[in-house]
């Protein structure tokens, strides 16, 4: 441990960090510091309750705290950003609103195989990535981003950017400077600058668009919080589902064509009876599309429990007050940041058998590991408790249309 960082550990490795610290205690629950800031990380029974579930451990806050050190906002103004941004994205995944996304989502993917050409071949963890980028900016974040190549492409340079910069120096030492810092920067200033020409154009033409920034800019929020939402819509639906695709072994993949190929013939119309599957796909509904395919259900949950994105999860307690865990005689120190550790239940033997095979059957209702040990908790792809993902439906149904 470093004096000034303190358990730098927690970010570089917080897997290693959590066995090492965990084996010898009584509840598994521990405390580190992290900079200047007190942090307890729960793996108990009532601290994973506590975490999921406690009204005073704030979402959004236990990340601003590390990744936006210089911004300093009144709890009653965090508690009303987060419900504005929630209520966006609750009204973005409407049925209607996913209906209306179909049918672009399924024009983009269309155009982008048959970019491909006759050989068909691709870097599936390249092109899948930027196809995901464009059906998530084009149907559901902001449009003009996701119909334009040219600022498509450089959006998506800068949100890598953004996203692939931040350091655990960068994070414990904000006022010192580094590369990744200045990088990081260009591209938050290059998101920043692209939002700012769309918004002006949207206010001078008067034209809204169905997106999740058009009501940002109807609420009379400031460009630089547009943006923010931006980068917090596109690093949840595009970093998460990019990963999915290329993960499907081939004999499930079979599986899952197969289902796919039923569905097409399906609700294929008389006139599309011979055509190719790509064209018979165009007349499957909405709702086919979300619970006609068991399959390939069972191959996303899988591996986005293999594969879960965020090495921890954050809460801040808000309360100005320790809180205590029921069971456990630990509390909560008020304002420490409060970290999960998600393969502590996502690769937890005692839950998952063989948790590091990929094995979409375990899911299957003879099997249900997902529903044998933590209850509601055991399977946190989507959030659990307080904070479930609120654009699961549309981070599924991109998914599903991807593969």
């Amino acid at each position: 441990m470093l004096p000034q960082l303190g358990h730098i550990e927690a970010l570089t490795a917080p897997w290693k960090l959590f066995q090492r610290s965990t084996n010898s205690l009584r509840t598994g629950n521990f405390s580190f510091t992290l900079g200047s800031h007190r942090a307890i990380s729960l793996s108990s029974s009532a601290g994973r309750d506590t975490f999921f579930t406690h009204p005073k451990l704030a979402f959004g806050q236990g990340y601003d705290v590390l990744f936006s050190p210089h911004e300093s906002r009144p709890v009653t103004q965090y508690a009303q950003d987060e419900h504005d941004f929630l209520s966006t994205i609750k009204s973005m995944t409407t049925t209607e609103r996913l209906s209306d996304g179909l049918q672009i989502m399924m024009s983009d993917i269309n155009t982008t195989f048959n970019e491909l050409g006759p050989a068909g071949t691709t870097r599936p963890f390249d092109s899948l990535y930027e196809l995901v980028f464009q059906l998530t900016t084009c149907a559901f974040a902001c449009r003009e981003i996701g119909a334009d190549p040219v600022v498509r492409k450089k959006a998506l340079k800068h949100l890598k950017d953004f996203i692939n910069n931040e350091t655990p120096t960068a994070i414990l030492l904000p006022n010192l400077p580094s590369l990744p810092k200045a990088r990081k920067a260009l591209g938050a200033l290059g998101l920043h600058s692209t939002m700012r020409r769309i918004i002006t154009q949207r206010k001078k033409s008067g034209q809204a668009k169905k997106d999740c920034i058009q009501p940002f800019i109807e609420m009379g929020k400031p460009d630089v919080q547009i943006t923010t939402h931006l980068v917090s819509i596109l690093d949840a639906g595009v970093i998460s589902t990019g990963a999915i695709a290329p993960c499907i072994d081939p004999d499930w993949m079979a599986k899952v064509r197969a289902e796919i190929a039923q569905l097409g013939a399906k609700y294929a119309t008389n006139d599309d009876r011979e055509a190719s599957l790509a064209k018979q796909l165009l007349s499957v509904p909405l709702k086919a599309w979300e619970t006609e395919l068991p399959l390939m259900d069972l191959c996303v949950k899988e591996t986005i429990r293999l594969h879960f994105q965020l090495p921890m999860m954050l809460r801040r307690n808000i309360s100005g007050e320790d809180i205590e865990i029921p069971g456990d005689k630990e509390v909560i120190p008020k304002d420490a940041i409060i970290f999960f550790y998600p393969p502590a239940i996502m690769e937890d033997a005692t839950v998952y058998s063989n948790p590091g095979v990929w094995d979409p059957s375990r899911f299957l209702v003879t099997r249900s590991e997902d529903k044998n040990k933590f209850g509601p908790h055991t399977f946190i792809g989507w959030g659990s408790g307080r904070h479930p993902c609120r654009g699961m439906r549309a981070r599924d149904f991109t998914a599903s249309l991807k593969l």
